[in-house]
C-alpha cells in the first residue's frame, strides 16, 4: 500500500475515533452512575486477586484511575471511552491484515464505531469495554501468528490472553474458538509445534493469581455462574439470535453476513477462514450454554472487517455503492445513537423508542420499567441515598451508633457505601450479594454487634421472622428505574432475634 494511502487511512480512522469519543464525552455525566459502577468502586476499596463475579484487573485499573483522577463519572468512564477508541483502531487493523484498502479499512472502523452494543458498553466503567479490546487485539495477534508462527509471536499472544483472563473469564470462549478454528482448517498442523502450548502455558501462569484466589475461596465464581444461568439470565434461542441483529445494528447484518460468507467461500480470504470457524464455534457454544446476547458481541469486529474487505472488492467498479453504504451506515448509526447513549431526556427517549419500534434485548429476569435495563440502572440512586438519610435521621443517637444498612443487592449497598464514603451521615453498609458477602457483615460505629438493621430491597415477609419490631422508615421512589426499584421501602429492624454474623450464611446470594 502506498504511503499516501496509509496517511489517508490514518486520518479517516482518526476522524471516526475522535467524533465517536466526542459524542461519548458530551453525555458522560448524563443519567448518573450505573448500578455496577458503585459495586466496582466498592471493590476498588478492597483490592484482591479475585472477586466472586469477576477477575481483578479492571478493579486494579479503576483503583489506579481513582488515585490519579478521583471517582467522578468523567474520570472513571474515560477508561471505557479510550477502550472504545482502541477497539475501533484494532478493527481497522484487522481489515488491513485481511488485505483491505483505504475504503475497506476506514469502512470497517466506521461500522464498528456505530455498533450499539459497543457504544453501550463504552458508556460505563466495566470490564466489558476492556474485553472488547482484548478480543479484537488477540484476533489481530492470531493472524500475525498464523502468518509467522514463531515462538516469539506465540508468546506475545499468550501474554495478551493471560492478561485478558485477569480482566474477564469469558476470554476462555475465545481460546476455545481459536482451538476449534485451528482444528477445522489447514492450520491444524500447528498443534504439532510447541507454539500453541507455549501460548497456553504463558496465559495460565499470568492467570495464576486469580486461579489461586478461586481455589482458596472454594470456587465462588463457578457458583455465581451456575446461579446466574439458572435464575437470573433471560434466554431463548430466538431471543439470542434476534439480539445479535439488534445489538450489532439492524442495518449491519448484510455486512457481517457478507464477511462470514467471504471467509467461508472466497479464495481471497481463504488464508483467514479460521475466523469463520471461530465465529461458528462461538455461536454453537453460546446457544448451548444459554448465554446472554452481549456475550457474542466481541466476535463481530472480525466479521465486520471481513465484510468491509469484501464490500470494497464488490464495489471497485460501482463507486456509488460505496457512497450508499457510507450514507446508510452514518444515518442508521445516528438514528440509533439514543438507544445506546443517554442523549435524550427519559420522556423523549421513551417516545423515540416507541417511534422506532425497537427495544433492546432483555438480559435478565427482572421486572422492567419504562426505560430499558441499561438505562434504568442509572436512575434512582440519589433518591435512595436521600431515603437512607431520612431513615437514619429517624433513629435515636444511641440507635444510630448501633445500626447498619443491609442491602439486598450490591448496587444498593454500593450506592449507600459510596455516599457514606463521600461524607453522608449513614451507618456502615453490607450485603449478602456476591463479593459483599465475602467482605462479611457490616460493623456499627459502636464496634459491637448491630442492634438496629436498616434493610433495603427486602420484602417485609422476609424480614419479619428475624426482627423484634419492624417498620417502614422511608421510601425511595424513582420513576425511570427498573420495576422492582420504583418504590423501595427502607425498613427499620429493631431487636434482631439473632446476631447478624449468625444470619450471614442465610443471606448469601451469588448471582
Amino acid at each position: 500500500m502506498k504511503t499516501k494511502d496509509l496517511h489517508s487511512i490514518y486520518w479517516l480512522v482518526a476522524a471516526i475515533v475522535i467524533v465517536r469519543a466526542a459524542i461519548q464525552i458530551l453525555v458522560i455525566n448524563e443519567y448518573g452512575y450505573f448500578v455496577d459502577e458503585f459495586y466496582y468502586l466498592a471493590c476498588s476499596d478492597r483490592l484482591a486477586s479475585g472477586y466472586v463475579d469477576h477477575p481483578p484487573l479492571s478493579i486494579w485499573i479503576l483503583k489506579f484511575v481513582r488515585v490519579l483522577f478521583g471517582d467522578s463519572l468523567a474520570a472513571i468512564r474515560s477508561v471505557s471511552i479510550l477502550a472504545g477508541a482502541l477497539t475501533v483502531i484494532l478493527s481497522a487493523r484487522l481489515a488491513y491484515r485481511l488485505g483491505a484498502g483505504c475504503f475497506g479499512i476506514s469502512f470497517a472502523a466506521l461500522a464498528v464505531a456505530i455498533v450499539p452494543v459497543y457504544l453501550g458498553m463504552n458508556k460505563l466503567y466495566s470490564m466489558n469495554s476492556l474485553d472488547l479490546v482484548f478480543w479484537t487485539g488477540s484476533i489481530v495477534l492470531l493472524l500475525r501468528v498464523l502468518e509467522r508462527p514463531t515462538l516469539a509471536n506465540w508468546a506475545v499472544l499468550g501474554v495478551l490472553l493471560g492478561v485478558a483472563l485477569l480482566n474477564k473469564h469469558s476470554i476462555l470462549f475465545l481460546g476455545f474458538a481459536i482451538a476449534v478454528g485451528l482444528l477445522f482448517t489447514s492450520h491444524r498442523r500447528l498443534f504439532l509445534t510447541p507454539g500453541p502450548y507455549l501460548t497456553g502455558t504463558i496465559a495460565l501462569v499470568l492467570f495464576a493469581p486469580n486461579l489461586y484466589w478461586e481455589i482458596q475461596n472454594h470456587w465462588p465464581t463457578l457458583e455465581f455462574m451456575e446461579n446466574a444461568r439458572a435464575f437470573k439470565n433471560y434466554f431463548t434461542p430466538a431471543h439470542f439470535l434476534v439480539g445479535q441483529v439488534l445489538e450489532i445494528h439492524p442495518l449491519l447484518p448484510p455486512l457481517w453476513l457478507l464477511g462470514l460468507g467471504a471467509l467461508l467461500l472466497t479464495e481471497a480470504l481463504r488464508p483467514f477462514r479460521i475466523l469463520a470457524f471461530m465465529y461458528l464455534a462461538l455461536l454453537v457454544l453460546f446457544l448451548a450454554t444459554a448465554a446472554k446476547t452481549y456475550y457474542f458481541a466481541p466476535a463481530y469486529p472480525m466479521l465486520l472487517a471481513a465484510g468491509a474487505f469484501q464490500l470494497e472488492r464488490l464495489s471497485d467498479a460501482r463507486r456509488g455503492l460505496r457512497g450508499l453504504a457510507i450514507a446508510l451506515t452514518v444515518l442508521g448509526g445516528g438514528a440509533l445513537l439514543p438507544m445506546s447513549l443517554p442523549l435524550l431526556a427519559p420522556p423523549d427517549y421513551i417516545a423515540y423508542q416507541k417511534f422506532l419500534g425497537l427495544e433492546p434485548p432483555q438480559l435478565e429476569n427482572h421486572r422492567l420499567g419504562p426505560m430499558p435495563q441499561h438505562f434504568a440502572s442509572m436512575f434512582g440512586w440519589p433518591e435512595l441515598v436521600e431515603a437512607a438519610g431520612e431513615a437514619t435521621a429517624s433513629l435515636s443517637e444511641t440507635e444510630r451508633a448501633e445500626a447498619v444498612f443491609l442491602g439486598s443487592s450490591y448496587g444498593m449497598a454500593g450506592a449507600l457505601e459510596w455516599a457514606r464514603n463521600s461524607g453522608r451521615d449513614l451507618p456502615a453498609v453490607g450485603s449478602g450479594h456476591n463479593n459483599y458477602y465475602q467482605w462479611g457483615p457490616p460493623i456499627p460505629d459502636s464496634g459491637r454487634a448491630p442492634r438496629v438493621i436498616l434493610a433495603v430491597g427486602y420484602e417485609r415477609t422476609d424480614l419479619e421472622p428475624y426482627c423484634g419490631s419492624l417498620q417502614v422508615a422511608s421510601v425511595a421512589r424513582c420513576e425511570y428505574c427498573m420495576g422492582f426499584r420504583q418504590e423501595l421501602p427502607i425498613y427499620v429492624c429493631r431487636a434482631p432475634r439473632s446476631d447478624l454474623s449468625e444470619l450471614w450464611p442465610e443471606i448469601k446470594r451469588f448471582i
